[in-house]
């Protein structure tokens, strides 16, 4: 842990603050204040993101004004992510 802390920090001074999680067993650690999210929270920023881009573009995936080019993605890739997350268009 502290190791990656050591990897990801950006200069300044090195800050562990370590948290046990739900189970008890997951370990958060931050670098310079800043918190590394699990796989989970993620996945549910990305879910986050992409349901807000789709919303900007009224549900378009494709085109200057779609969703892929907010998040200035490929469409295709956008598109996979989409079936991955099982997101319904808005």
């Amino acid at each position: 842990m502290v190791e990656r802390a050591v990897i990801v920090s950006q200069g300044g001074p090195l800050k562990v603050d370590v948290v046990l999680g739900p189970c008890g067993t997951t370990l958060h650690a931050t670098a310079a204040g800043k918190s590394i999210l699990r796989k989970e929270e993620m996945e549910r920023s990305e879910r986050d993101n992409i349901l807000r881009a789709l919303e900007r573009s009224n549900g378009k995936i494709y085109g200057t004004d779609g969703a892929a080019a907010i998040l200035r993605m490929k469409p295709t890739t956008l598109a996979s992510r989409i079936k991955k997350l099982k997101l319904v268009k808005p």
